[in-house]
């Protein structure tokens, strides 16, 4: 109280970060009085550069904080301009978060659960991500802080279409109808009827509106000719390719399917779905054979971020394309 910026002139000293990381392990994980607490806040501020907006200070939320910042490299957190804010709420059950202009806001139970076979609302396979002690906490924390580290450099940005890093891109929603309709031999079974037409029936389920009554699409029928036979284009197989590829009920999608749903709703090597509200994506089918969880194949900053939060939990093969860029910046300097 007679000093706020004590914390940061620590660190600004020679040997002041690793003496403030001291004093806090010995808080052994426990800020248990409000003056800790908000010398622990203080603690994050100064080492790792973040505001905390949250209310609700629990007694392990602020040690158990500092530690999982402290596990990535400084130049992810303290010099990171795209990480500026966390927030956390407290939940009884639910473990989720989001990243949005710098600020990361965590979901999540109490900080002390561990060997979750549950990341982000995936359900992972053994031997990835969930596993004997790893923290719910710990690596729903990364994962945002992944984000924040793409964010600011751009990387998933710069590697569009790149085979070794999922292949991902951002198509249109016409240009998914047209791999869909290509693809699922809807145009060729179909090839009496006008083009137009078929796509724009293929955009509307895609968008969920009913074809058959969209004047968007029957628009595009000829005039003077016989109606086309609704219930038969209903059962197409390309049909049934958009309704599983777009967003279902909330914000549940494809990915939540598994390999399974990727494979039975690919189009060659490549699968196209709705990652978020009117955003599609396309990644390479192939890319699942290095699988950390089903959501990382929700979108490519997922692919990045989940990716991101196993490599600092130690579960990230070495076989894995980001593992030689993540093991290169950590090995550059300290950790922070």
């Amino acid at each position: 109280k007679q000093d706020p910026e004590l914390a940061k002139a620590l660190v600004d000293q020679p040997g002041g970060s690793e003496m403030l990381d001291k004093i806090v392990e010995d808080l052994k994980g426990s800020a248990k009085d409000p003056q800790t607490k908000e010398f622990v806040r203080a603690a994050i501020k100064a080492r790792f550069g973040s505001d905390l907006t949250d209310k609700d200070l629990t007694t392990k939320y602020l040690p158990r904080l500092y530690k999982v910042l402290g596990m990535v490299p400084a130049s992810h957190t303290k010099e990171n301009p795209k990480l500026k804010t966390i927030n956390r709420t407290r939940t009884k059950i639910d473990t989720s978060g989001d990243y949005l202009d710098g600020k990361i806001n965590l979901n999540a139970p109490r900080t002390g659960l561990v060997d979750s076979l549950v990341s982000f609302g995936a359900t992972l396979k053994p031997g990835q991500l969930g596993g004997l002690g790893i923290s719910q906490f710990d690596v729903l924390t990364l994962h945002e802080v992944g984000h924040a580290v793409d964010d600011a450099r751009g990387f998933m940005n710069g590697k569009k279409g790149a085979a070794k890093f999922g292949g991902w891109n951002k198509p249109s929603v016409d240009e998914v109808a047209d791999a869909v309709g290509t693809g699922k031999g809807f145009y060729k079974d179909h090839s009496k009827l006008p083009r137009a037409f078929l796509k724009s029936y293929l955009l509307a389920v895609l968008e969920k509106r009913d074809p058959a009554t969209d004047a968007k699409v029957t628009a595009n029928l000829e005039v003077g000719k016989p109606a086309p036979n609704w219930k038969t284009l209903g059962k197409h197989a390309a049909v049934k390719c958009c309704e599983n590829i777009r967003l279902q009920k909330g914000d549940e999608g494809l990915w939540d399917g598994g390999d399974s749903a990727a494979s039975k709703n690919a189009i060659g090597d490549w699968v196209f779905q709705e990652s978020y509200k009117g955003d599609w994506v396309s990644y390479a089918r192939s890319a699942r054979k290095q699988k950390i969880s089903d959501y990382q194949f929700r979108a490519d900053g997922e692919w990045y971020a989940e990716a991101y939060a196993a490599f600092f939990v130690g579960k990230l093969p070495k076989s894995h394309p980001l593992h030689v860029v993540l093991e290169t910046d950590r090995s550059a300097a300290p950790p922070a």
